[in-house]
């Protein structure tokens, strides 16, 4: 969300969003960028009063990266956003810059995460070297309507024709221990909650692990579709429990309802299990921010 309105900001934390970020880019015309600069402070501690993780996207030309970044390493943000990535060497002087403003701002260095976004075709072409381009790093994605428009394509509701470049994405990510963030389709039409959830669905198949969203509606979409559901929950203990039998009995493999399963079915149940637990610890986590509001 725009850093410098007031109204969307401080209603920000009552979306259940597990992170919060606020935009110096896009949504900030540019003869407002300093404002939306000089309104980071009080921003970041209207955000992060319910135990959201507060992230700050920053400009893509350099002369702006420098004055966001002054504004955005400072307490309570958990991480940059870099948009348009289409180099590693970009990154290395990103992660170079924030480092240096840590040391200034007394933060422990490397304790400011990196999210970067390949938006670009020329950006696609090196996402190998750019996913492994600094430790910060922690979550990839590309811009559907950006990488739509480098390409010169008119976006469908399903976005089949971003298939390629969104399934490629998740292979960079998981050789790179870095999460997939994004949708699969046009994400313009935010009033149509049905398009965006299909778009989710699509996304979490694919194997993307949570996306961004434009409009507080969405947040709630997003937390359950890139939530395990009961039933997922309850086959993945089924699995380890019939393992651990099989285990007992000398067989490494299995059979669950009727279908096979070895070690690759017990791991992503595992998975599946810890992402549970992680998402019920950030619950948590928010349950105790508000109580001691």
């Amino acid at each position: 969300m725009p850093a410098h309105i007031t109204r969307f900001v401080e209603k920000a934390h009552t979306r259940g969003a597990d992170a919060i970020c606020l935009d110096l880019e896009d949504a900030v015309p540019p003869h407002m960028k300093a404002e939306a600069r000089a309104a980071l402070p009080s921003a970041i501690r209207a955000a992060g009063r319910a135990g959201a993780d507060i992230l700050v996207r920053i400009n893509r030309p350099w002369d702006l990266a420098f004055h966001d970044l002054d504004a955005a390493v400072t307490a309570g943000v958990k991480g940059i956003l870099l948009p348009k990535v289409e180099a590693p060497e970009d990154v290395c002087a990103i992660d170079r810059l924030i480092e240096d403003r840590e040391r200034r701002q007394g933060l422990e260095p490397g304790s400011i995460q990196v999210g970067i976004a390949l938006e670009t075709a020329k950006g696609l072409l090196r996402d190998k070297e750019i996913a492994g381009s600094s430790p910060r790093i922690r979550t990839i994605s590309s811009g559907t309507e950006d990488f739509a428009t480098d390409l010169e394509l008119e976006l469908t509701d399903e976005g089949w024709e971003l298939f390629y470049a969104k399934a490629r994405l998740v292979l960079v990510a998981r050789a790179n221990n870095l999460e997939p963030m994004g949708l699969l389709g046009r994400v313009s039409d935010y009033g149509d909650l049905d398009v965006f959830r299909k778009s989710a669905l699509r996304a979490r198949g694919l194997g993307y692990r949570g996306a961004n969203c434009i409009h507080p509606d969405q947040v709630a979409v997003l937390n359950e579709v890139f939530s395990p559901t009961e039933s997922e929950l309850q086959r993945a203990h089924q699995v380890v429990i019939k393992a651990q039998q099989a285990e007992a009995e000398g067989k490494g493999a299995f059979s669950v309802d009727g279908q096979m399963a070895d070690i690759p079915t017990v791991e992503r149940a595992l998975r599946l299990l810890r992402r549970a637990r992680l998402i019920q610890e950030r619950k948590d986590r928010v349950s105790r921010h508000v109580d001691q509001a």
